[in-house]
């Protein structure tokens, strides 16, 4: 097929993905491959022949096909979201959400998806009854909101800061509850108006109970989140330390015999 016919053997001069073939998702993709091959510019052949207008329309037809579009990708997921996140067969949602994985972790995208209406589909799915819905819904939350203040405002302003709690204190599934307390913090970090309603929505109750966690990644991401907030934020830090915060984390400290991230915590309270 034409869309297969751009497909480039990666030589060894290409230290990112030598022996790997590589077909471009976009033209940004097809000019950082060409610039690795030819860091110089220059052709890689010295025998290259001008193309005739046929060579020229059939390459410029494989270009086309073989560039993805990606806000039809996006739309696209979005309409499958809608309309199957109520199924019983969460299939066709969950590869929908794996789509939008492979794009919104680029910032134009993850705006583009908001300008879309893409995050309507977040309270329906982070309520879904099924557990690969909620976290991927969670993990999407994540990919927009980290370092994208654009998004981070948006997904603020849609009241997530208390649903994204609730799923970390109250989600029956492990996954769910570490990938909502990854979005928490992609959405918090170096962004100062969401201090309120994290602690509005007894955000600090959440996080310390998140550190007594059975679940060693949710000891981990939340004692992680605190002590960057901490270092952040006064408000935080002066709330932590009226909560009794340093007498408890004293405690738990005493409880493992190497934990680092609470250590960070006692640092960053002092």
């Amino acid at each position: 097929t034409i869309a297969g016919a751009i497909e480039y053997n990666v030589q060894p001069n290409d230290q990112v993905s030598a022996g790997r073939s590589i077909q471009p998702r976009t033209l940004q993709d097809l000019l950082r491959y060409s610039i690795a091959l030819n860091p110089d510019g220059t052709s890689a052949s010295s025998s290259a022949l001008p193309l005739d207008e046929e060579r020229k329309e059939f390459l410029l037809r494989a270009l086309e096909s073989s560039i993805v579009n990606v806000t039809e990708e996006l739309k696209n997921a979005i309409r499958v979201i809608i309309k199957s996140e109520a199924s019983d067969d969460p299939e066709e949602c969950e590869a929908a959400f794996d789509t939008l994985a492979e794009f919104v972790d680029g910032i134009d995208a993850a705006n583009d998806f908001f300008k879309l209406g893409g995050f309507a589909v977040f309270k329906p799915c982070l309520s879904s009854k099924h557990d690969s819905i909620r976290w991927r819904a969670a993990s999407i939350i994540a990919d927009l909101t980290q370092n994208n203040p654009f998004c981070q405002q948006h997904i603020l302003e849609a009241g997530f800061i208390p649903i994204l709690l609730d799923l970390i204190s109250n989600d029956p599934d492990e996954k769910n509850a570490d990938k909502s307390l990854y979005a928490l913090s992609c959405l918090m970090r170096d962004n100062p108006k969401s201090i309120e309603p994290f602690l509005e929505n007894n955000g600090l109750a959440v996080l310390l109970k998140a550190t007594q966690s059975p679940i060693e990644r949710l000891q981990t991401k939340s004692c992680f989140l605190l002590s960057v907030l901490c270092k952040e934020n006064r408000k935080i830090r002066d709330e932590m330390c009226s909560m009794g915060f340093i007498e408890m984390f004293s405690n738990l400290l005493a409880c493992f015999e190497s934990n680092k991230s609470v250590e960070q915590i006692l640092a960053a309270l002092r």
